[in-house]
């Protein structure tokens, strides 16, 4: 086994193990997705056997039931609609890979590349209808709302990426708030519904939301950085996927806001032509702009504030503690 590979078995033991205090409950929802998931039609049954299989770190969920041990909870209730919350960001990705024209993700091919784009979007509108028929049966339609609105949020900010780019005169405001449509609200409203399941009200259930927007951020900045800096193994598609479609993010927009060699960066991006020699050219000016620790300290800005917020909680320091060990695995992660 090489080196590489026990780094990222080691990285999976870590996220399983801070997952520790909801790890029967995550298995419960493994069951739950692959029961809602089963379909007469042989073609969507694999191709939903597909997506079971490539994983993730299944944050979204363990946030839901994590968030849910904060007060008094139905654990079945809370079980499906951290299934459902999962179905939901099953059904973003593959829409995703149409839209981005990926061909891998976590190192398999994307439903996109085996099936089609055709059988990709009938695929994510089967997840979205198994996700909020599931949610409804739950009887509460305040739940409902919020996870329509994160669709719609997700929605808009794909519209607003897919319109900037190769855009390098975009503002670093703009970006936050792309980033925050298209990753931290989620993640927000994943802990939002888990305690609101469990009970909180008021201000503990608004700290906990901000607490899931403050890891959301972080994540997405993070994941951003990695793009540059991970390798393709660790990241599952090729380095600079991002810069080579034309999404720039912050490490890219702060370079060409303060590097000597803006004018040159400006250039790659306008040329519409990125591949390994131009990603590692950017990578050399963003190293020597500091660019990649401006954004890793942002990153870091995002998670002192979710850590805060998790201190106005006055149930369950162990869960809390959870949740902190959570934050600080999203600031340090390597993929």
């Amino acid at each position: 086994m090489s080196g590489l590979t026990e780094e990222t078995q080691d990285n999976k033991e870590k996220i399983m193990s801070l997952f520790a205090d909801v790890q029967s409950d995550m298995a419960t929802v493994d069951e739950a997705i692959t029961k809602e998931l089963s379909a007469s039609n042989e073609l969507l049954t694999d191709v939903s056997v597909h997506l079971l299989k490539g994983g993730g770190k299944r944050l979204r969920p363990a946030l839901v039931l994590l968030t849910g041990k904060l007060g008094d909870y139905d654990r079945e209730k809370l079980v499906a609609v951290a299934a459902a919350v999962e179905i939901i960001h099953m059904a973003t990705l593959v829409h995703d890979d149409v839209v981005d024209r990926s061909l891998v993700r976590r190192g398999v091919p994307t439903v996109n590349a085996r099936w089609g784009e055709r059988v990709s979007v009938l695929t994510g509108d089967f997840l979205f209808a198994r996700s909020f028929s599931l949610l409804a049966q739950q009887g509460d339609n305040d739940i409902v709302k919020v996870m329509a609105n994160v669709v719609s949020e997700m929605s808009i900010g794909e519209f607003e990426q897919m319109t900037a780019t190769y855009d390098w005169k975009q503002e670093e405001q703009k970006y936050f708030e792309r980033i925050n449509k298209k990753t931290a609200f989620f993640i927000a409203e994943s802990c939002w519904v888990g305690g609101y399941v469990a009970g909180l009200r008021g201000s503990e259930l608004e700290a906990i939301r901000k607490y899931g927007y403050g890891v959301g951020m972080s994540f997405q900045i993070i994941d951003d950085i990695l793009d540059f800096t991970a390798s393709e193994e660790e990241l599952g598609k090729p380095v600079g996927s991002d810069l080579r479609s034309g999404i720039l993010t912050l490490p890219v927009i702060y370079a060409l806001q303060v590097s000597p060699q803006a004018k040159e960066l400006q250039e790659i991006i306008n040329s519409r032509k990125i591949d390994n020699k131009e990603v590692w050219r950017v990578k050399e000016i963003l190293t020597a702009c500091n660019a990649l620790e401006y954004s890793y300290d942002k990153a870091t800005e995002y998670i002192d504030m979710a850590k805060k917020n998790l201190g106005s909680i006055e149930k369950s320091e162990r869960i809390k503690d959870s949740l902190d060990d959570i934050a600080t695995f999203v600031i340090a992660r390597r993929f």
